[in-house]
């Protein structure tokens, strides 16, 4: 009898001292996640401060709210801090979070916005992670159909042109008729197209008449000094001029985005990226 008690005894001095250990665990924990939460919201409050002096200066500037605009973006984009831009309202706010996800692909940085501009920055991450990394399996987790269809379409076409369908799970056809059509542009001959059939053959065509078209707009000489060029002429509607496309950026005048990664030439020149590539 006195055995049974001493185990019975033992059991609950080793059940007691393994409770009080998952007691100290869960107030050790508890203590961490509420200094971790004091700790981001000092450091949120020392970043609203240094961008709020920023921007002071903008009182006095001709163009207050461009200059306010340009300085908020700049630092959230160099401390990739979506934090700091809610400074600014609107359209303004959400241009300045995308200058920031562009850089981190964090789907965090978009609580800097409510509801539904919050959502369309999340599947605009998930987008920029998979053109990044060409995992055509993250546009699953977009939650717009019409955003994921349009995060498949900008994969595939990147793996296709990688030519490493079969590495990336993507219809190895796809990448031969690729070849095809590079080779039929790089030549311009409309031939070389014959190996294709249907849709395919057609866009191949297209693609080497648009390639002959744009061969021959480089080959017309300059307008003489007699011939006055409209210095408002805007052909891709995207906001920025032609005469600006062609010789201040170098972008495509008749392409609102030159580099196909979907931000418009203007958003990437005004948040202060390349429009013609990464970065």
């Amino acid at each position: 009898m006195a055995t049974r008690q001493q185990t019975i005894l033992r059991i609950g001095i080793i059940g007691g001292a393994l409770l009080l250990i998952l007691v100290v665990v869960i107030v050790v924990r508890n203590l961490s996640i509420v200094r971790q939460s004091a700790s981001e919201v000092e450091q949120r409050d020392r970043m609203l401060q240094m961008v709020s002096g920023s921007i002071a200066v903008c009182d006095d500037n001709p163009y207050p709210s461009a200059c306010r605009r340009r300085t908020v973006n700049k630092q959230a984009r160099e401390f990739k801090s979506s934090e700091m831009c809610v400074v600014l309202e609107g359209e303004e706010r959400v241009a300045c979070v995308y200058v920031v996800i562009k850089e981190t692909l964090d789907v965090k940085d978009c609580d800097a916005l409510d509801g539904d501009e919050r959502d369309h920055c999340k599947d605009q991450v998930i987008r920029l992670s998979a053109q990044d990394s060409l995992e055509l399996a993250l546009c699953a987790g977009i939650g717009n159909e019409t955003e994921k269809a349009n995060c498949e379409t900008i994969v595939t076409k990147k793996i296709v042109s990688s030519g490493r369908c079969v590495e990336l799970g993507v219809d190895p056809s796809l990448c031969n008729v690729r070849e095809v059509v590079s080779q039929a542009v790089r030549s311009m001959d409309f031939d070389i197209c014959n190996d294709l059939q249907g849709d395919q053959k057609d866009r191949c065509i297209k693609e080497v008449d648009l390639a002959k078209q744009e061969a021959q707009f480089l080959e017309e000489p300059e307008p003489t000094p007699e011939e006055p060029v409209d210095g408002t002429l805007d052909s891709d509607f995207d906001g920025i001029t032609d005469e600006d496309e062609r010789n201040v950026y170098g972008t495509d005048p008749f392409n609102p985005d030159s580099d196909n990664d979907g931000f418009s030439d203007k958003t990437e020149i005004d948040g202060g990226f390349n429009p013609l590539g990464s970065g």
